[in-house]
């Protein structure tokens, strides 16, 4: 018993041993990782340290370039405005000077003379007449495209008018494309010749004659708008120079019965001599120049 008790207890120390040496080399071990590790803290600290200073650097860099980019668009927007700002003024000086110089050159057309040259009517009481003006160039330029608008209206009994929005439209019918034909005026010109043939209805003002007796002559009264329109040879703006007259048509008693009769052809007319054909022209501020 004393022999197995001396070899379990033999047993014990070896195995002691063992495991002890074995720790031992366990301890080895990770110390020596330890020490390396320890070698190597400093340069992984220095790495780091490098690292977040090249980051701070670029951080530092992106911004200046950042700022450096904002100073230099919005220098550019400076420069853009202050472009924009100069033309404008420029253009708004060049459509001055251009107007002024419009102003002072361009042609002013007056009409010194309007006659109704002959008027016939027909069975449906269309009037169709032919004008001749005489015109004077008070201007220093010469008038291109000089055209002649007109609008002949004959009211009914107790009908209104307009005289100044009448010659007004008149004048402006034709604006959005100006007198694409015409005549030229020189300046300092008087008494220019321009003829003209328009038209218009006299079926109101001589229906009313049937509720009236057929005897004696009938005088229908309306209201003649006469528009002389013409360009500046300088900035090529249309122009208008326009009157209005009242126009007096006197119908023998023979006349009206011819119309009033029913029997004329379509090639039949009417045709008025010149002392049948008045006209009368209204106060110049009923007129157009521009």
């Amino acid at each position: 018993m004393v022999f197995l008790g001396f070899v379990v207890n033999a047993l014990l120390l070896v195995a002691t041993g063992i495991l002890a040496f074995y720790s031992f080399q366990q301890w080895v071990a990770v110390n020596k990782t330890l020490q390396e590790v320890k070698k190597q803290t400093p340069a992984v600290l220095q790495s780091g340290k490098a690292t977040e200073e090249s980051a701070k650097t670029a951080a530092r860099e992106a911004a200046s370039s950042d700022e450096s980019t904002q100073k230099a668009l919005a220098q550019m927007k400076r420069q853009s405005d202050a472009a924009n700002t100069l033309a404008d003024a420029t253009k708004a000086l060049a459509s001055t000077s251009a107007t002024q110089l419009d102003l002072a050159e361009r042609p002013i057309l007056m009409l010194s003379d309007t006659k109704v040259s002959w008027v016939t009517v027909n069975k449906d009481a269309i009037v169709v007449y032919q004008m001749r003006l005489k015109i004077d160039n008070d201007g220093r330029t010469p008038a291109t495209n000089t055209a002649v608008l007109t609008s002949l209206i004959f009211l009914p009994k107790g009908g209104s008018f307009a005289p100044q929005k009448e010659i007004s439209e008149t004048c402006h019918k034709e604006d959005k494309a100006g007198p694409l034909a015409g005549v030229l005026v020189p300046p300092d010109t008087k008494n220019s010749d321009l003829e003209t043939t328009q038209w218009g209805s006299l079926k109101t003002a001589l229906s009313e004659a049937e509720t009236e007796p057929r005897t004696g002559d009938r005088t229908v009264s309306g209201n003649l708008s006469v528009c002389l329109l013409y360009r500046s040879p300088i900035s090529q703006r249309v122009h208008h120079t326009g009157l209005l007259y009242i126009v007096s048509l006197t119908f023998s008693a023979d006349q009206v019965q011819a119309f009033l009769s029913g029997r004329m052809r379509p090639i039949d007319m009417i045709e008025l001599r010149p002392e049948q054909v008045v006209l009368h022209k209204m106060d110049i501020m009923n007129g157009i120049s521009d």
